[in-house]
């Protein structure tokens, strides 16, 4: 299997279209979302990204997110996997390859990223309300959204979000392959000062790893 993260990142990383459609209930719940979520400044949160094949074998991997909004610039570390971004390059740090991969950021809010996870369903997607669920003592608003471009990998995506805090609890995106990429978020902290040397790539702390430039 491929890098978890470039899995994701190959994924979902091109979904960008206009002319969204939701009903009612829907439209409601991920306005209040957007809503919340444009009152933050920066974002930690707990994450995990699960990767269901179609054999329904799972693998998980949990880390950290850093998120400063208004810039786009992140840092996302997943058991020693990492991607990092200034808002203009992105870097995939890769230790099992032993190669750092450098790309272009991807600056479209719509389109579905690390830096738009709370954001990105706003355009290119028809969205459904699907009732309610619980997990413990969480009541979650359930949401299908569908691509409206049909020639994307991607054939949905299930949001769900936290009726209590109208933040995103997690979301589940299923590929035209067979495959599940759930991703969680935890313990979301709002906020906080994030030193901007966190989302700055230092080829000296990676010497043993080859530098791949596909900007």
């Amino acid at each position: 299997m491929r890098n978890v993260i470039c899995l994701f990142i190959a994924l979902i990383g091109g979904l960008t279209i206009a002319n969204a459609q939701f009903d009612a209930d829907s439209k409601g719940v991920l306005d209040k979302v957007s809503s919340k979520y444009q009152s933050f400044n920066t974002i930690e949160a707990d994450i995990s990204l699960s990767v269901v094949d179609r054999k329904d074998k799972e693998r998980t991997d949990t880390g950290k997110l850093f998120l400063e909004r208004k810039s786009g610039k992140f840092k996302i570390d997943l058991q020693g996997q990492e991607i990092i971004s200034d808002g203009t390059n992105q870097w995939i740090i890769l230790q099992d390859q032993g190669e750092v991969q450098i790309n272009k950021a991807d600056k479209d809010d719509n389109s579905l990223n690390p830096a738009t996870i709370f954001t990105f369903y706003k355009k290119g997607y028809k969205g459904t309300s699907k009732g309610t669920s619980k997990v413990g003592n969480k009541t979650l608003a359930d949401i299908t959204l569908i691509p409206t471009d049909t020639r994307r990998n991607v054939s949905k995506i299930d949001l769900r979000v936290d009726k209590a805090t109208n933040l995103i609890y997690d979301a589940t995106v299923f590929d035209k392959n067979g495959r599940k990429f759930i991703y969680t978020v935890k313990n979301l902290s709002t906020n906080n000062p994030i030193p901007n040397s966190l989302f700055t790539f230092n080829k000296s702390n990676y010497p043993s790893l080859e530098i791949v430039d596909l900007r």
